[in-house]
C-alpha cells in the first residue's frame, strides 16, 4: 500500500522577482526530489499573482498564506532579511509548513536563485 502524503512548495521572493527566478529555484528544488505527489504551492497573501503562472505550468493548486496570523510555525533557516522584513526566519519555509497546517515538517529547507531574488521549500505531512 502505497503512503499518502500531502507535498507543498511554498515560494517566497522579492518584489522584482520574474516567473524565471521563481522557475529557477523551483528547478533546483525538482532536482532533489520527486514531486509525483506535489499538491501545492503556496504563497504569502498578495503575492499570488506571478506564483499562479508557474503554478499553471506545473498543474498544481495554490495557496495563500497570512503571515500576518500566528500560525504556530518555526522555520529551520533564521535569514535576516526575512525576519527584518516579514518577522519570519523563512517565508518559504513558513508558508510552505503553514499551508499544511499541523503535523507539518519540512522535507526540503529553502533553495534559493541564482539572481536571489526567490527561494523555494518543501513540507508535507502524512495522510
Amino acid at each position: 500500500m502505497e503512503r499518502c502524503l500531502l507535498i507543498v512548495a511554498g515560494f517566497g521572493f522579492r518584489s522584482s522577482a520574474s516567473i524565471d527566478s521563481l522557475r529557477d529555484v523551483f528547478e533546483k528544488v525538482i532536482a532533489e526530489l520527486n514531486f509525483a505527489k506535489l499538491k501545492a504551492f503556496s504563497v504569502p497573501k498578495g503575492k499570488e499573482c506571478i506564483v499562479r503562472r508557474l503554478a499553471a505550468i506545473y498543474n498544481v493548486s495554490l495557496i495563500s498564506v497570512d503571515i500576518e496570523k500566528q500560525h504556530n510555525v518555526v522555520t529551520v533557516t533564521q535569514s535576516y532579511y526575512s525576519f527584518r522584513e516579514k518577522g519570519v526566519g523563512s517565508v518559504a519555509e513558513y508558508v510552505a509548513l503553514a499551508a499544511i497546517g499541523s503535523d507539518a515538517e519540512l522535507l526540503l529547507k529553502r533553495k534559493v536563485s541564482a539572481d536571489r531574488l526567490a527561494t523555494c521549500a518543501v513540507a508535507y505531512r502524512r495522510c
